[in-house]
């Protein structure tokens, strides 16, 4: 048969789309057997008696696929808001109470919020809205509000259990007894000191972005700054006459605080130093402000500064003045709530307010999801966050997109491109959130890389393919084979008509859907409600928290740097639970308080003879370890033995610190006299016993295995003498034996000495 060469192209192209079409996925609009997922009528919406993701609906129809983690990608006007998040929110409002979820949503332009508010409130639905373009008739969000709360209620444990007025029952729990109560407790105090840290370093995180890898030390060492201002600040509270208040607890108040850098930071700095016993306090006082360095100070405080500066504004301060909506009501899930973030395009800023809420509610959520029997919430939350690429990093995204399934909190989320996600998060974790959302739907969008990237994921088929070619001789030879069909190319995510997408599913079918759009559809109540003004309330010159004045009342000089004296050691919160314990067990209470001056003594402290004029030699370490060395010489005869033993000592950390320096100096031309043991034996044991060491900061148990191990290489070395050895083991015997509280007072006068 002979064809012209015309004729064979359109024959290829013919084949060829055949193939392509018989490859494609599945295509809603004509496929019902769709697998994973679940066909019901939009009358059937108020009896479900399963949530699930809408993936494909019509007047008449919807198709839902199991809710998980999604991922939305969509270019400015490709319908992510009226296709897919209007449909969500009205599906969500018909959905029957018992099943229905509570849900957040990124609403930037406010449109969402007043098609859906009315109908939501109908449904019972307790609607609030956080407007940051209209600050001062919004809803309030005071971001270091949870953090107060955290701080608050460790007080409050502090003291209830310090007072014992905690008996046997705890947050109207009755426990079996009071032990076990305080011990609820306890632990409860001890999880919101780590759920502190843990909100201020992503606190830190999202106000002092980091926008250059090179110069990270400015980064961390304005976070740092950030840090210490808000330990400080929560210090200030134990203090009643300092004033500080959950309403004084704000940004504002932290900008104030952190823009005091008048006078060479002098009363910045004596402020700070109220809270030098907080060892992130001290840090950043001793790398970052109370330095020699001016131009590495102003570094480090002009980095937090630079971005304390954009939340100066006035809307900001009234937006983030207190908080009107409570997240710890939210979490209890005790009733359905519909949150609407808008955000202000004229103030990027608001983006990150919009991030704070966010990560708040999704770290009181898990919190709250943790103490359920089930470790779940009672009711689904989800999270529509629209345009989530132009909002801040979550801190620690990879951990939480891992764990929030289990919790029943899910994260819809849309971008402009998969490249604008990996900018905004990085390769690796933008990777890992691609690998937790299930489900993917792409609505259209102009980047060319994401779109290969999307038309590969959604894999490709095998089937037949024809090919065509024309020898010399002018005849045409055509031949079919088998080859592997892309299930959608690149080409066809750039055909998209609005309403029209593609869904891959790692648990379903692949499909290519559609929507009809919000606007066009005649099934639904479109009645808006309109936005209501009333004013907030917010006073700029109320609760402003001045560092200067409190530096007065406290009495600490504002021209002339302070050193912060000693501060009293109080009774820990462990050791006023020791009370509880000995109560318990006795019927009696046990006075366990510490003041400066440590009243307990160990056994080998009593048997010390004190270091008078005729025994001061004794123990001093210079002298000791002559005497040491002159031992080792009576037992080895080998003097590079001696000295290798010497060197094992060191490198083994086998003698008190003091004493192998002495060794280390190989100064023994004029040894000690031959004395009797007793004479410096007990100043040996003193040294061991609050050896540097062996500061019990790693606990009771590792300090033992410390000694057991010391003994251990000395008797295998068999170099020294049997005083030593037995000065070793009451050092040991003297630990075994203390009490949790006598062990604890030890640990702080070891502190003191050394």
């Amino acid at each position: 048969m002979n064809l012209s060469i015309k004729n064979i192209e359109k024959l290829l192209i013919e084949a060829n789309e055949k193939s392509h079409e018989n490859s494609k996925c599945i295509d809603c609009k004509k496929d019902s057997n769709v697998y994973g997922g679940r066909w019901i009528k939009q009358s059937e919406i108020p009896s479900l008696d399963e949530i699930g993701q809408p993936v494909y609906m019509d007047e008449e129809r919807v198709l839902l696929y199991p809710l998980s983690h999604n991922l939305i990608i969509g270019s400015t006007g490709s319908g992510k808001t009226t296709v897919l998040y209007d449909n969500c929110i009205d599906f969500y409002s018909k959905m029957k109470e018992e099943k229905r979820p509570s849900f957040l949503v990124l609403d930037l332009k406010g449109d969402m919020y007043t098609r859906h508010t009315k109908k939501l409130e109908e449904a019972g639905y307790k609607v609030r809205v956080i407007d940051m373009r209209n600050a001062f008739f919004s809803a309030r969000y005071n971001p270091l509000a949870t953090i107060f709360d955290y701080y608050s209620e460790c007080c409050q444990i502090e003291k209830a259990i310090k007072n014992q007025s905690i008996g046997d029952t705890y947050k109207g729990v009755k426990y079996d007894s009071v032990v076990q109560a305080n011990s609820i407790a306890l632990a409860r105090y001890f999880e919101l000191n780590d759920a502190i840290a843990r909100s201020v370093n992503e606190l830190a995180e999202i106000i002092v972005v980091n926008t250059d890898a090179k110069n990270l030390n400015w980064t961390e060492g304005g976070r740092s700054c950030l840090k210490a201002i808000l330990y400080t600040m929560l210090r200030d509270y134990e203090n009643k006459k300092f004033g500080m208040t959950k309403e004084k607890f704000t940004l504002s108040n932290v900008i104030k605080t952190s823009f005091t850098t008048e006078n060479d930071y002098i009363p910045l700095i004596n402020w700070l130093r109220r809270a030098d016993d907080i060892p992130i306090v001290a840090g950043a006082l001793g790398s970052c402000y109370d330095i020699r360095a001016q131009v590495t100070r102003d570094g480090y405080t002009s980095s937090l500064n630079t971005e304390l500066n954009k939340y100066s504004l006035t809307s900001v301060s009234a937006l983030t003045s207190q908080s009107d909506i409570l997240i710890s009501e939210i979490a209890e899930c005790k009733e359905d709530y519909a949150i609407f973030l808008i955000t202000d395009s004229r103030a990027q800023i608001t983006n990150n307010i919009a991030m704070m809420f966010i990560n708040d509610l999704i770290n009181t959520l898990s919190e709250s999801a943790d103490k359920k029997p089930a470790r779940c919430l009672d009711k689904d939350f989800i999270i529509l966050a629209d345009e989530m690429g132009n909002l801040p990093q979550i801190p620690n995204m990879s951990g939480k997109i891992s764990t929030l399934r289990s919790r029943k909190i899910w994260l819809q989320m849309s971008v402009q491109s998969l490249e604008q996600l990996d900018q905004t998060y990085g390769d690796k974790v933008a990777a890992t959130i691609l690998d937790n959302c299930d489900t993917h739907m792409f609505l259209g969008c102009n980047n060319d890389i994401s779109k290969e990237r999307f038309a590969k994921s959604m894999g490709e088929n095998e089937g037949l393919t024809m090919s065509a070619n024309i020898d010399n001789s002018g005849v045409a030879q055509m031949s079919v084979h088998t080859a592997n069909i892309p299930v959608v190319r690149k080409s066809d995510l750039g055909e998209l008509k609005l309403g029209e997408f593609y869904v891959r599913s790692r648990v379903c079918a692949n499909l290519q859907s559609s929507m009809i759009p919000f606007f066009r559809r005649t099934d639904v109540d479109r009645s808006e409600k309109p936005y209501e003004l009333q004013y907030n309330g917010f006073d700029p010159e109320k609760n402003v928290y001045y560092i200067k004045e409190t530096n007065a009342l406290e009495g600490i000089p504002s021209d002339e740097k302070y050193t912060s004296k000693k501060k009293p050691i109080k009774t820990s919160i462990a050791e006023n639970f020791s009370k509880i314990i000995a109560k318990n067990n006795t019927g009696e209470i046990i006075d366990l308080d510490c003041d400066n001056e440590i009243e307990y003594k160990t056994e080998i402290e009593k048997n010390t003879p004190p270091k008078t004029n005729m025994t001061r030699a004794y123990s001093e370490p210079n002298t000791m370890a002559e005497q040491i060395y002159l031992d080792m010489k009576k037992k080895i005869n080998d003097e590079n033995k001696i000295q290798e033993c010497i060197s094992d000592i060191i490198t083994l950390d086998l003698l008190p610190t003091k004493i192998q320096r002495a060794l280390d100096d190989g100064k023994y031309e004029k040894y000690a006299k031959e004395e009797k043991k007793e004479r410096w034996i007990p100043f040996f044991r003193y040294e061991v016993l609050f050896d540097a060491n062996l500061k019990p900061k790693d606990g009771k148990e590792k300090v033992i295995n410390k000694l057991e191990r010391k003994i251990k290489y000395l008797t295998a070395m068999n170099c020294f003498s049997e005083e030593i050895m037995d000065a070793y083991q009451n050092v040991l015997d003297c630990i075994k034996s203390m009490s949790k509280i006598e062990y604890a007072k030890y640990c702080q006068k070891a502190i003191s000495q050394y």
